[in-house]
């Protein structure tokens, strides 16, 4: 734990210029995701989210790439028990080597009060967690930023057990709708680690500002 704590200590150094000189102008993404089950629907959910974005050039060897700094809150409400499911804040360290790669990490605390495994229902736990993500994007109308094809794979990590959680895999549309909206939809496949797994369709409505 300590090195993960210096891990985000040193990230946070190395953006903290950037971040000072550009504070007033941060850019910032809302979103609401509505996400159903097609296989436990006492598991449908929807969520909120609000995101910051710092972007710094670095180079890799001799290649310049874009690496990202996305502090996050987010939470989602069961809409099978009426009530709030689940709060994570934290913040997310990105690069992209490529145009069409992301890989990041993220290292958040979440407050569960939902079903995590063998479908026992967790109230009111803390756990510090890691979270990697490595995503695949594709243009899909060449020289447009209008309609993005995307698959990736997340596997989250909880630090308090000890062990991994969840490995999902996901494919979906992302679509630009002007303005600074955008929406998305996605198939994805959640793998809870010794528990039930998940086939979810989501959608989402997403605005920068």
């Amino acid at each position: 734990m300590k090195k993960v704590i210096l891990l985000i200590l040193s990230f946070i150094v190395f953006f903290y210029p950037l971040a000072l000189a550009n504070i007033a102008a941060v850019p910032m993404r809302y979103t609401v995701l509505y996400n159903n089950d097609i296989r436990h629907g006492e598991e449908n959910f929807w969520s909120n989210r609000l995101e910051g974005f710092f972007e710094k050039d670095i180079y890799l060897g001799s290649k310049e790439v874009t690496a990202k700094m996305i502090p996050f809150v987010e939470q989602r409400y069961s809409i099978d028990r009426h009530k709030r499911e689940r709060t994570m804040a934290g913040v997310e360290f990105g690069v992209e080597p490529t145009e069409f790669l992301y890989i990041a990490e993220q290292f958040r605390y979440s407050w569960y009060s939902e079903t995590l495994h063998r479908h026992e229902l967790v109230e009111r736990v803390g756990m510090p967690e890691s979270l990697i993500r490595i995503i695949l994007s594709h243009q899909l109308v060449p020289g447009k930023e209008i309609l993005n094809g995307y698959a990736g794979s997340e596997y989250t990590y909880d630090f308090r057990n000890g062990r991994a959680t969840r490995v999902e895999v996901v494919a979906g549309l992302l679509a630009a709708l002007g303005k600074g909206w955008q929406a998305s939809v996605d198939w994805r496949h959640r793998d809870r680690i010794h528990g039930f797994d998940s086939d979810t369709f989501e959608a989402s409505v997403s605005y920068d500002f």
